[in-house]
């Protein structure tokens, strides 16, 4: 009879303590852009990069765009202004939620996931679905903690290390020239042994490597080298000086040919976007290898800078 009384007291209980719809949700503070957090949530390509490994079963971590965690799947179906809708389903049941991304400030974001179970006015039901909002709720904290760790290095999320720095090369001593196609390794260290032989004519000092900054428009190519100076030099119609402000700029290295500087520019771009920044001028390739000593493009260490406000 105790043990009879005890349960009728529970179900009691349950009945009104345990709401009919019960509502939980899961919030999380990042270390992110906005932008940033929703390609990472958002794009099945990103969500690879960091959905946790499977634990305890036999089972791929994603499969057929079906993310897995511990027998849960996750499907992220339909975008939404601000996030995106989320089905989780265990077994046969399936329960829909909702992912929104607050901005807090530039670089800084809540995360609040959010879920219901259907009404219900059966007691044993509502136990049930109390225990399995519990169950849930633990394994989206599982999700949100591990695009936390995804997010908070930006090696991550744009593949380069991004360092902002103050402009230190504010003098440059420049020629430009157009082309029809490509120029060459041979035609681009042509134009900088011309600028090297200049600033030895007058008594100039090299500061850092050469530069460069080639721009494609329908078909032609305007180029332009550039070597840092410690002062100025007088011009002339083939060699112009440029004058840096010494203001922000953002930096990072590539090792690789023509293709992977240009990647780590629309990277640097995409950086940029996410982090509400203007750029002043253009983007410029410092060349740290000697492209012609080091013939094997695949081993060529370039410096790529882009000015920011």
């Amino acid at each position: 009879m105790g043990i009879c009384a005890a349960l009728l007291l529970g179900l009691i209980a349950s009945y009104f303590l345990i709401p009919q719809t019960i509502v939980f949700s899961k919030v999380m503070f990042l270390r992110s852009t906005i932008g940033a957090a929703e390609r990472a949530f958002l794009n099945s390509k990103e969500r690879g990069k960091w959905w946790p490994q499977q634990t305890g079963d036999s089972l791929q971590t994603i499969v057929n765009g079906v993310h897995n965690l511990e027998n849960y799947k996750y499907e992220f179906p339909e975008k939404t202004y601000s996030g995106s809708t989320v089905k989780i389903i265990r077994g046969d049941k399936t329960v829909t939620s909702s992912i929104h991304f607050v901005p807090l400030k530039i670089d800084s974001i809540a995360v609040k996931w959010k879920s219901e179970l259907p009404e219900t006015k059966n007691p044993f039901k509502r136990i049930a679905n109390y225990l399995t909002a519990i169950a849930i709720k633990k394994n989206m904290a599982q999700v949100l903690e591990a695009v936390k760790i995804f997010l908070n290095k930006d090696e991550n999320i744009y593949g380069l290390r991004i360092i902002e720095e103050k402009v230190k090369d504010t003098i440059l001593l420049s020629t430009k020239w157009t082309s029809a196609a490509y120029p060459s390794t041979e035609v681009i260290y042509q134009k900088i042994d011309e600028l090297k032989k200049y600033i030895q004519a007058n008594n100039g000092i090299e500061t850092n490597h050469p530069m460069l900054n080639i721009f494609e428009n329908q078909g032609t190519y305007a180029n332009m080298v550039a070597i840092p100076l410690n002062r100025e030099l007088p011009e002339n119609d083939a060699f112009v000086l440029k004058k840096m402000i010494p203001g922000r700029i953002l930096t990072t290295e590539t090792i690789g040919g023509v293709y992977a500087s240009k990647a780590s520019v629309k990277k640097l771009e995409l950086y940029i976007d996410d982090h509400k920044m203007t750029s002043p001028a253009i983007p410029f390739e410092s060349l740290v290898s000697n492209r012609m000593a080091e013939r094997d493009s695949n081993k060529w260490v370039t410096k790529v800078y882009y000015p920011i406000y």
